[in-house]
């Protein structure tokens, strides 16, 4: 039995659904039912009772669940603790975003960088960070990280349109938000960040505005956009990712908030790490 088989078990108890834990984990369904099968054949137990509708929890599911999340806290606490005796501290890299604040400040402070060792690894699915992963610099997704990381804040970016370097509103210098109606705005699906949806809140405000909320922001998602011709609304320092799209400045008063999670209860390799962003920061 693996601590991942656990942690697949209890989001499909959350989702109800293998093809929702499929999405929410970046891994094909079929993989999911292995896990769940593996893990049944294991205890000897059918864990759900399956229908077209999805799947119910059976009697020895529902007396899984404490056992089960004890389990995969437990292997998160050893990790952890194991933490306070290593000199590496593992960044975790979300989609298309580079670490350009993290490696400024080791290149800033090369006599810093010797003392410690950095790994780097991808994230392919920011609802379930692995347990190793004691850094991420991205722009604050509130809703998904919250429970596990603390937000450094370090930088806030204004709100900006990417749209085709022919279109009619790239002559203008910036965007109103009625200047959008009669065109249709890519924008990242409800629920990923609270600046995201209060954004998405004021364009909701004009109804001949077309909006396509959908996924996250990655490269799909721009691909997506720019291939059905949509203007996508970001962050400014996602402007990179849209060329050859071009970026005018949507004039909300809302920013994105971008900046340094960390663990709530870091060790004290990684407390010395983020003090280097900001020494009148106290990490707990």
């Amino acid at each position: 039995m693996e601590t991942k088989q656990l942690a697949i078990f209890l989001d499909v108890c959350k989702t109800q659904s293998f093809s929702e834990t499929s999405r929410n984990m970046y891994i094909t369904r079929s993989a999911i039912v292995q896990h769940i099968n593996k893990l049944e054949k294991y205890l000897g137990v059918k864990l759900f009772h399956r229908n077209s509708h999805g799947v119910k929890l059976t009697d020895a599911g529902k007396a899984l669940i404490p056992l089960a999340q004890n389990m995969v806290d437990t292997n998160d606490s050893i990790i952890q603790t194991m933490h306070n005796f290593s000199h590496t501290i593992t960044i975790g890299t979300i989609y298309l975003q580079k670490p350009n604040l993290i490696t400024k400040m080791l290149n800033d402070k090369p006599k810093y960088a010797k003392k410690i060792q950095i790994n780097f690894q991808e994230l392919n699915n920011i609802k379930q960070i692995n347990s190793q992963i004691d850094i991420i610099e991205y722009y604050e997704v509130t809703k998904y990280l919250d429970q596990s990381f603390n937000f450094l804040k370090l930088e806030e970016e204004p709100i900006f349109i990417a749209l085709p370097p022919n279109h009619k509103l790239a002559r203008k210098d910036s965007i109103d938000l009625k200047d959008l109606e009669g065109y249709t705005v890519a924008i990242e699906k409800s629920g990923v960040s609270v600046i995201g949806d209060k954004v998405k809140e004021k364009l909701e405000k004009y109804p001949q505005i077309n909006l396509k909320s959908y996924g996250i922001y990655n490269s799909s998602f721009f691909a997506t956009a720019q291939y059905n011709n949509y203007l996508i609304c970001i962050a400014k320092g996602m402007g990179i990712d849209t060329k050859p799209y071009v970026l005018r400045p949507l004039n909300v008063s809302e920013k994105a908030f971008y900046g340094i999670y960390y663990r709530k209860k870091p060790s004290n390799l990684v407390k010395e790490f983020i003090k280097n962003f900001s020494e009148k920061k106290t990490v707990q």
